[in-house]
């Protein structure tokens, strides 16, 4: 079963201060007790010797009379005294307040109903007799039953005091705690612009405190991971962000497809349309390649004005990226079609691109500076990519020799052809996919 903070504190609470009542009570009580029995000992002892030295001479000479009439002075309208006689020599009751005791034997009466003095009363080395003087406890025990009433009345009102203090005292520890842990659900929500209220300076301000730079550090962290994730697909992104110290984030030769697409005459377009229209294309346009790109498995490595670059087969290995590089070549242009008609029936400018890709071995890995750096590759292979597009006419998609060897698929219809590339040495062999033929 489960039981909240607040009502284990008030409950805890409630158990210390009932305790501590009646603590204090029970020994209030007992040295009460202790203090009153004192004092009627007190007094029966100091009362009982003078008694002693007053009876000596008459019961030397047997003056029962003056005995008994001492005697009834005593006890007369004293509620403590509950007897006072004198024995013989033998025990025998010689003068007893209650005249009808007298001549019977003395028995001493149960300590816990009377408090009994005694007084061998001798005259030189003789024993006359002995003087008794009980006295009742019950006047003790009414005071303290008295007292054990105001105890439990108080204890009650204490009781009842506090559970309202600790009803009070658990809400107020318990509240900032269902802040938190609201924050925590908000959290695993997603809500990583949730923070807890710091309106205390104690252990829980600090609790609250501490909450509050945790989740500044969690939407750091999810900012990065969604800004990294809009240019490689999220589940990679993930495995870098929890693995950054891999070897493919330091430096290491792979075998990949780089794929560009460029926008073609947009020097031209961009003199003609108004500049918040060329963003808007230029935006519009990279959104949709990048989500194809990155549905491919491919990883964006960035955009160069009107141009966007992609890498395939890394920061993971894909012994399909040639296959997917393709694919979302041909997706992209497919996409293009109904970009463009959409752009056409609203009567905006509409747009070409020219794909190029080529395949074989880079250096992949972190480049840059202290200050900033950039996950990308470089080779021969980003330069013949490059130039494949720049020699791409628009809705053309040019792969290179390595890229059409690496395909595992079946490619739709194409063109082979040998060209020569500004930058490129030998002649170059490339395949222009017909993309349509599908």
């Amino acid at each position: 079963m489960r039981i909240s903070i607040k009502v284990r504190s008030a409950f805890a609470i409630i158990l210390i201060v009932i305790f501590t009542a009646f603590l204090l009570g029970w020994s209030q009580v007992n040295r009460a007790e202790t203090q009153n029995k004192l004092l009627m000992q007190e007094f029966g002892r100091s009362t009982l010797d003078s008694l002693a030295f007053v009876c000596k001479e008459p019961l030397l000479n047997e003056d029962t009379t003056f005995l008994k009439s001492l005697v009834g002075q005593v006890a007369q309208n004293n509620e403590v005294l509950v007897y006072m006689l004198i024995t013989d020599r033998t025990g025998k009751i010689i003068v007893h307040n209650d005249l009808t005791k007298c001549n019977q034997q003395f028995i001493l009466p149960p300590p816990r109903e009377i408090l009994d003095f005694s007084s061998e009363i001798f005259f030189q080395d003789f024993k006359l007799g002995t003087l008794h003087m009980g006295m009742s406890l019950k006047i003790i025990h009414a005071e303290l039953n008295r007292m054990k009433k105001s105890i439990i009345l108080l204890t009650s009102i204490i009781t009842f005091v506090g559970i309202i203090l600790a009803s009070i005292l658990g809400f107020f520890i318990s509240k900032p705690i269902s802040k938190l842990v609201d924050g925590t659900k908000q959290i695993g929500k997603g809500n990583f612009s949730y923070r807890v209220p710091v309106i205390r300076n104690d252990e829980i301000g600090d609790l609250s405190k501490s909450f509050n730079s945790m989740v500044d550090n969690i939407e750091r962290d999810q900012m990065i991971k969604d800004a990294f994730g809009r240019y490689i697909p999220p589940e990679i992104a993930k495995q870098i962000l929890e693995n950054p110290s891999k070897t493919w984030m330091k430096g290491e030769k792979r075998i990949v497809s780089v794929f560009f697409a460029d926008i073609r005459d947009f020097t031209k377009l961009s003199q003609q349309e108004q500049p918040e229209n060329v963003t808007r294309l230029l935006n519009d346009f990279f959104t949709e390649a990048t989500q194809i790109i990155t549905d491919h498995k491919g990883l964006v490595d960035k955009f160069m004005g009107d141009a966007i670059m992609s890498v395939f087969s890394i920061p993971f290995q894909d012994e399909y990226h040639a296959d997917h590089a393709v694919e979302a070549a041909i997706s992209l242009q497919r996409k293009l079609e109904s970009f463009n008609l959409k752009r056409r029936n609203d009567n905006i400018v509409q747009i070409e691109i020219g794909v190029g890709i080529a395949s074989g071995e880079v250096i992949a890995g972190n480049l840059g500076s202290s200050q900033r750096m950039e996950y990308t590759v470089i080779g021969e292979i980003v330069n013949l990519a490059s130039r494949l597009t720049k020699y791409a006419k628009g809705k053309e998609i040019l792969i290179s020799q390595a890229t059409y060897n690496l395909l595992k698929r079946r490619l739709p219809k194409y063109k082979s052809k040998t060209i020569d590339l500004k930058g490129i040495k030998e002649p170059v062999e490339v395949y222009n996919i017909d993309y349509s033929a599908e």
